[in-house]
């Protein structure tokens, strides 16, 4: 009897120390871009939005320090790549962020949507307008990346959506590629009527999070631990 109270103490010790190296004893560094309404500053300075109240539900429940900061959305991601950051959000899988990063469960229901001048009568997903006709595409995004992949003929990739939609109006370019929420919830902002623009679906492409994989050999036991986390939280339905 002596030895099952012995072995018994043994391991609810070994479970407790195990428990404990589950601990991250810092902050975890999160980096991400200013993205309504999926995240944005707010007036008190904090970064606020969708997914961004997500994430914080999350490590919140898993008792994880963080410090979320928002960054163009190319040095967000460069960050995490040369372990200045631990991860980026939202975003949705691509071969090159993950040669250095692992995607979380995605969490976050996101469509790419191509906007074209209302008389425009063109399918920018038929191949005759990938191999003939200039489109544009925000900086650093994974729509870039789709569009370069696709052959399509790339004639600006501005930093941010002003200057986007301006391309679009001055008619330099024949659509663009965007996230209909950003750019609807851009619309609704500068008070521009969106019915000068005509929309037509290109792909759906739900965001998570990326961990970089520095972080997680460090700490191998997180992601799991997230993903189970996160699906209590999750937006899509």
């Amino acid at each position: 009897m002596k030895n099952y109270a012995l072995l018994a103490v043994l391991w609810i010790f070994g479970f407790s120390n195990a428990f404990s190296a589950e601990e991250i004893n810092r902050k975890i560094i999160i980096t991400t871009q200013e993205w309504a309404p999926y995240h944005f500053k707010l007036p008190s300075g904090e970064v606020g939005g969708e997914a961004t109240e997500v994430v914080k539900r999350v490590l919140d429940e898993m008792n994880i320090k963080y410090e979320i900061t928002i960054y163009p959305w190319a040095r967000a991601q460069a960050m995490v790549k040369d372990g200045e950051a631990d991860a980026f959000f939202a975003a949705s899988w691509n071969e090159e962020r993950s040669s250095y990063a692992v995607l979380s469960k995605v969490f976050v229901p996101q469509k790419w949507y191509w906007f074209l001048n209302k008389d425009s009568n063109l399918d920018p997903n038929s191949r005759e307008f990938q191999q003939s006709e200039p489109v544009a595409v925000l900086l650093g995004t994974n729509m870039q990346k789709y569009l370069r992949d696709n052959n399509y003929i790339i004639s600006g990739t501005p930093g941010d959506m002003d200057a986007l939609v301006k391309m679009l109006d001055a008619k330099r370019i024949k659509a663009v590629l965007v996230n209909d929420k950003v750019i609807e919830e851009y619309f609704a902002n500068n008070k521009i009527d969106a019915g000068k623009y005509k929309k037509i679906l290109c792909r759906d492409m739900p965001l998570g999070m990326y961990f970089s994989k520095k972080f997680l050999n460090e700490h191998k036991w997180f992601l799991d631990r997230f993903n189970n986390v996160v699906r209590k939280y999750s937006l899509i339905k």
